[in-house]
């Protein structure tokens, strides 16, 4: 029984809120669930933000990858790794002194990446770390090298607003004068495009999620009895997503002998997407004790990777 999973259940399914961690979403099945939505043509953020690597990557060499001393590429979330393959494919070429180090909570996804990067790129140097990434930043603290730390995707926008300001605070705490910090923001757009690019290409993901608990924790959830909901707010660009009990029901978790009532359209939140405006970012940056140094966004201008320095 994986502990974590085993609490975030307890804990979210009996508070006076009901909620599940979208970090559950990302175990080995379910980061083959994201990989599968990622590359459906209704999600726009992918190719939109593959849109800026590919447009921008010498840009994004002279930013920090000028000296010839040795800087740690770190990555938040490192995912399959796409994207950043064109960027470490431009850093190699242009002979720049780099450590790659990719750190995500999917051990699946650090042992594939390390065997496909080192295919590719025999000559690089990678080290993958299975952890959070606060502790991967201890494990790897050095004063005598910069860090240029990747937060790519939207993963940002699907913090709460005080789990982004635990963030974020942590981050700068935890970050030297001259560290890098290379961001992604999904923006604000029409709701129509949000709604295409999140009720039914998330909708297998999400309820893989609940299937999640029956499988591994012996549950009975009538996964019939629960509807998928999602619901955007253009006055704080929040995109949240929820399952309804649709009738009166009651439900029982074996390993965690647990009985959990819920009321009929009794809502489980289980995620978000927050939408940024330009303008936001800049100031987040500020707040935080960054500096903004750019702004990279694809021709639609559905997206942005903003670089930082501390």
């Amino acid at each position: 029984m994986n502990n974590t999973f085993a609490n975030d259940i307890k804990k979210g399914l009996t508070a006076k809120n009901k909620y599940i961690p979208d970090r559950d979403y990302y175990d080995d099945k379910g980061s083959v669930y994201f990989q599968k939505l990622m590359h459906n043509p209704d999600y726009y953020v992918y190719n939109s933000e593959l849109e800026v690597f590919k447009s921008y990557k010498n840009d994004f060499i002279n930013l920090f990858g000028k000296s010839n001393d040795e800087f740690n590429l770190i990555e938040f979330g490192a995912g399959d790794g796409i994207k950043t393959e064109i960027l470490i494919n431009e850093l190699i070429s242009n002979r720049i002194n780099f450590k790659y180090l990719p750190i995500d909570f999917s051990k699946k996804y650090i042992n594939d990446m390390e065997i496909s990067f080192k295919k590719k790129f025999p000559s690089l140097k990678i080290k993958g770390i299975n952890t959070d990434y606060f502790d991967a930043l201890e494990q790897i603290s050095n004063e005598n090298t910069k860090n240029v730390i990747l937060f790519i995707g939207s993963s940002f926008g699907g913090l709460t607003d005080i789990e982004a300001d635990v963030f974020l605070s942590k981050l700068s705490s935890k970050m030297k004068k001259n560290d890098v910090l290379f961001i992604g923001f999904d923006l604000k757009k029409s709701p129509a495009i949000l709604y295409k690019a999140y009720h039914n290409t998330c909708f297998d993901w999400c309820y893989y999620l609940l299937s999640r608990i029956n499988n591994e924790l012996d549950g009975n959830l009538d996964l019939s009895q629960f509807e998928y909901y999602t619901n955007y707010n253009p006055e704080n660009g929040k995109f949240k997503w929820y399952f309804l009990s649709k009738i009166e029901q009651n439900a029982y978790i074996k390993s965690l002998d647990l009985n959990i009532h819920f009321y009929k359209y009794e809502p489980i939140y289980i995620g978000q997407s927050k939408k940024f405006s330009e303008d936001e970012i800049i100031k987040l940056s500020k707040k935080y004790n960054f500096k903004t140094i750019n702004n990279f966004t694809d021709k639609k201008q559905y997206f942005i990777d903003s670089v930082w320095i501390k």
